[in-house]
């Protein structure tokens, strides 16, 4: 599913042990937008244009989200 904004693209790529992990923008975006830490708003806004672009993520940006998810969980 691909729109021209590239808000309801789902992205799939390969991370650690070749799972496939999905990120949308609109996960990415809301992430960044919620973080009060200048570096991880413009972190998620880059991996959030790679997306709209059809950039594969790669094992970097995959690991560096898991790691942002799990900080915003606890």
């Amino acid at each position: 599913m691909d729109t021209v904004s590239g808000r309801s693209c789902i992205r799939e790529t390969f991370g650690l042990k070749m799972k496939k992990i999905k990120w949308t923008w609109e996960e990415i975006h809301s992430m960044g937008r919620n973080s009060s830490d200048g570096g991880v708003r413009m972190e998620c806004e880059r991996l959030a244009v790679k997306i709209v672009k059809n950039i594969p993520l790669i094992e970097n940006d995959i690991r560096y989200l898991n790691r942002m998810k799990e900080k915003n969980e606890q």
